[in-house]
C-alpha cells in the first residue's frame, strides 16, 4: 500500500463499489452471523478517553447506542464484560436480534473495576457463540491482559478451533507497544483492529462493526464505478497540512472503503487517527509518520 506525500495534495479517485440491500425476511436475520461486543471491565474504564470529558465506559455506551440504531431492529448482537478479577467474565446477554437497543440499558449500571481478564473474556465470549458458527467478537478494551494470559494464543486456538469468527479490536488509546502486542488478536482471526484516540474514531470504528453484523450489510454484486473521492480543504497559500489517499500499486486507484490513518511524529508521539476514505487534516509544517491501514493491509 502507497502512502502519498505527507505535505501537500494527492489528488486521485476513490472506487465506489456497487451496492444492492435486499429485504431480510426474519429467518435470515435469525440464521445472521451474531456478533457479540466483549467490554473491558478493568477499573481504569472509568478515565476519559480524552483527557477529559466522559468516561471510556460512557462514551462506549453512547457510542454503541448511535452506531447499532440504523440496523438495531436486525442485527444479532450480545453482550459480554470481562473485570473484577482474573477469573470475573459474564455474558450479560446472548446474542439476539433486538438485543442492539437494549445495549445502553444493560450497560447503565456496569461498574469497571479491578483487573481485567482480556483473554478469558474472549475465550467465554467464543464459546458463547457456539462450536461450528459464524459471526465476530467485538472486543473493547483499554488495556493489556491483566493476568497474565496470553490474547495472541487464545486468538489462534479460537481462529484454529472456529474459523467462522473474526475478533474485531477497538483499542482505546493504548501505548504504542500494547497496541503492537495486541494487533495478533484481530490479525490471527481476519479481523479489524481499531486505534481508537477519540470519541469521534470510537463511533466511527463502531459504525463499521455495526455494518459488519447487520444482515442488511451492502454486499458487492459488480465491479468498481469511479466517483469524485472528497476534495481537500482548500488552504490559503503556504499554510501547511496533509492530504493522503491510499492505493494498492503506483498508480492505482484510491481505495474506496475507509481507511484507518495513524499520524506520529518520528519520535512516535501520536498525533491523531481517523477513520476515512482519505485523509486530510491541517498540521504544523514538519516531518511526519502516517500508517494507512485496512484489514490485513498497512
Amino acid at each position: 500500500m502507497r502512502i502519498g506525500p505527507a505535505i501537500g495534495t494527492l489528488a486521485g479517485l476513490v472506487a465506489l463499489a456497487v451496492l444492492a440491500r435486499p429485504a431480510a425476511s426474519q429467518d435470515a436475520q435469525a440464521a445472521a452471523p451474531a456478533t457479540i461486543v466483549v467490554l473491558d471491565g478493568s477499573g481504569s474504564m472509568w478515565g476519559s478517553l480524552e483527557g477529559q470529558g466522559p468516561s471510556k465506559l460512557a462514551a462506549t455506551r453512547e457510542a454503541l447506542a448511535r452506531a447499532l440504531a440504523p440496523n438495531a431492529a436486525s442485527v444479532r448482537i450480545g453482550l459480554a464484560t470481562f473485570g473484577g478479577g482474573c477469573g470475573s467474565t459474564e455474558i450479560v446477554a446472548p446474542p439476539a436480534v433486538g438485543t442492539a437497543s437494549e445495549l445502553p440499558r444493560l450497560l447503565e449500571k456496569f461498574n469497571p473495576r479491578g483487573k481485567g481478564p482480556l483473554t478469558l473474556g474472549l475465550q467465554q465470549a467464543a464459546k458463547a457463540l457456539g462450536a461450528g458458527s459464524s459471526g465476530a467478537l467485538a472486543l473493547i478494551h483499554d488495556g493489556p491482559d491483566n493476568c497474565q494470559q496470553d490474547p495472541c494464543a487464545a486468538a489462534a486456538e479460537i481462529a484454529k478451533a472456529q474459523p467462522g469468527i473474526k475478533i474485531h479490536v477497538l483499542s482505546l488509546a493504548l501505548e504504542r507497544a500494547d497496541l503492537q502486542a495486541i494487533a495478533c488478536v484481530a490479525r490471527s482471526t481476519g479481523g479489524r483492529h481499531f486505534d481508537v484516540r477519540d470519541t469521534a474514531g470510537l463511533e466511527a470504528a463502531l459504525v463499521q462493526i455495526a455494518k459488519l453484523a447487520s444482515p442488511l450489510a451492502p454486499v458487492q454484486t459488480t465491479g468498481p464505478i469511479l466517483a469524485t473521492p472528497p476534495r481537500p480543504a482548500k488552504r490559503n497559500e503556504g499554510q501547511p497540512g496533509l492530504s493522503a489517499v491510499a492505493t494498492l500499486k503506483e498508480g492505482g486507484i484510491a481505495l474506496g472503503e475507509p481507511i484507518h490513518w495513524t499520524v506520529t511524529k518520528p519520535d512516535d508521539t501520536h498525533v491523531l487517527s481517523r477513520l476515512a476514505p482519505a485523509l486530510d487534516a491541517d498540521l504544523a509544517a514538519g516531518s511526519y509518520l502516517v500508517e494507512a491501514r485496512a484489514g490485513l493491509a498497512a
